[in-house]
């Protein structure tokens, strides 16, 4: 998804409410119009996560925080874990318990602290939790969803936020007891962005204790990236880029390595995801 003006309002209103909206705070108003200037200097096509690792290191400059929503991600943890008992009991009481942890999975998306405000959270959150169980869920898709799992030797669950990944985890929980053979992967971020999951939620979630957890090793947006360079299946060629300034070989290099796996066709889009994904990294 691209930048709109509703969605560059939303990220000017995140960061705002970081700095603990003190209009006057002459610390808040630096960090701001260096997110203002972010966005500016966002590049044509990309969305909002090319700017959140920018963000983060404006606001580590300025305020020597180095994850600044780490209290908010704590918050969502435990107001997730304190309703697991609540939402456990009705999917384990339903008459297909798969089905209704599908369901509170996706309620579980509306906790995302970085979006709304805890106030709000608290006001609805209940609400939609006793709501979940007479949402409707399409049949016909979760037959081939379940017919799927029936022949599948792995289920990769990609999470979300903080929060959420506590009902990813009740999902995952229906899905070892109904496919006790299936081995399950719990997908985290590597690193710190806004508030997605990371490898510590999943731990805080107790999701390693029916998944095994696997994180991207970087908060880069590669798709974003990838994007730019022309197409987003470049995505793996932007994080080698990434770890190409850790390994220390020349960027001749690895352009010549590039060239002789790539088709030629293809070889403009992969050097130039190659390139910006060693950009960022340098950033």
């Amino acid at each position: 998804m691209q930048f709109d003006a509703q969605c560059i309002a939303c990220l000017i209103q995140r960061q705002y409410r970081l700095t603990g909206a003190e209009p006057n705070d002459p610390t808040a108003l630096a960090f701001m119009k260096d997110v203002l200037q972010i966005m500016l200097n966002a590049p044509d096509g990309v969305s909002a996560p090319w700017c959140v690792p920018h963000f983060a290191k404006a606001f580590e400059k300025y305020y020597g925080v180095s994850d600044p929503y780490a209290q908010i991600k704590q918050t969502a943890n435990a107001r997730a874990l304190a309703m697991l008992p609540r939402v456990r009991a009705v999917v384990e009481s339903a008459d297909d318990p798969l089905k209704m942890a599908l369901k509170f999975s996706r309620t579980g998306n509306y906790l995302d602290f970085a979006v709304l405000d805890a106030a709000k959270i608290d006001r609805e959150l209940d609400d939609a939790i006793a709501a979940t169980p007479d949402q409707p869920l399409n049949e016909a898709e979760y037959a081939h969803f379940a017919d799927d799992l029936s022949r599948a030797r792995t289920a990769l669950i990609l999470c979300d936020n903080a929060g959420e990944i506590v009902f990813d985890r009740v999902l995952a929980e229906q899905l070892r007891r109904t496919f006790p053979a299936l081995r399950i992967l719990c997908a985290v971020r590597g690193g710190n962005a806004q508030n997605d999951a990371t490898r510590e939620d999943a731990l805080a979630a107790g999701m390693d204790s029916i998944a095994e957890i696997l994180d991207n090793g970087s908060c880069i947006p590669a798709t974003e990236l990838a994007r730019k360079a022309g197409t987003t299946k470049a995505a793996n060629v932007v994080l080698l880029g990434a770890l190409s300034r850790a390994l220390g070989f020349p960027t001749d290099v690895w352009n010549r390595v590039i060239a002789a796996r790539v088709p030629e066709k293809y070889l403009d889009v992969n050097l130039e995801a190659f390139k910006l994904g060693a950009s960022f990294s340098a950033e």
